[in-house]
């Protein structure tokens, strides 16, 4: 019931046009993987050190990233996807201290938090980002009803979420959040 609220915010969101359905069954796709990659992180993390799992999953991306270059390199022109020296700077930092270092730490919270909210966390930053440029750089000329609508029915299966959780625990039937 949820998630077909979630899609019909999407689609207020984007307007309901034909040229925005293969994004919306990749997008669809991907939150499916997601939360399966949250729900698996949760149940493994409960057994393992956090370090071990991230750098089993990090590797595993390097190594799916590696293997895809061939195909990467038929489609791009070789020169417009090489870091520069500078670049590999960056890299480096976003690489360990944003991406490594905070993965740990995210699934050393999957200790105390549930898979929902730790996805929760994740998923609300685009709409941080609206209300923040929103706020700070004046952006909203925009952002016309149906975005309001459809921000407005996703925020509410967010909301609805812990509380039907909650209604649920009360007579006794099994939890709609997967631990």
């Amino acid at each position: 019931f949820l998630g077909v609220l979630v899609v019909i915010g999407i689609l207020f969101l984007t307007g309901v046009g034909e040229s925005y359905y293969p994004a919306i069954v990749v997008g669809l796709i991907s939150a499916i993987l997601a939360s399966l990659f949250s729900t698996l992180n949760k149940k493994y993390i409960q057994n393992e050190n956090s370090i071990s799992v991230s750098v089993i999953e990090l590797f595993s991306g390097f190594l799916f990233i590696t293997l895809m270059l061939p195909l990467i390199a038929m489609y791009i022109p070789q020169n417009a996807w090489l870091p520069t020296p500078n670049d590999w700077i960056y890299l480096l930092v976003l690489g360990i201290f944003c991406t490594s270092v905070a993965y740990v730490l995210a699934l050393n919270s999957l200790k105390e938090l549930s898979a929902f909210i730790a996805n929760l966390s994740v998923n609300l930053e685009p709409v941080y980002g609206i209300l923040l440029a929103v706020w700070l750089l004046n952006e909203d000329q925009d952002l016309n009803l149906s975005f309001y609508i459809g921000t407005s029915i996703i925020l509410l299966a967010v909301v609805l979420h812990p509380v039907l959780t909650k209604v649920q625990k009360r007579r006794g039937k099994q939890s709609i959040e997967p631990s």
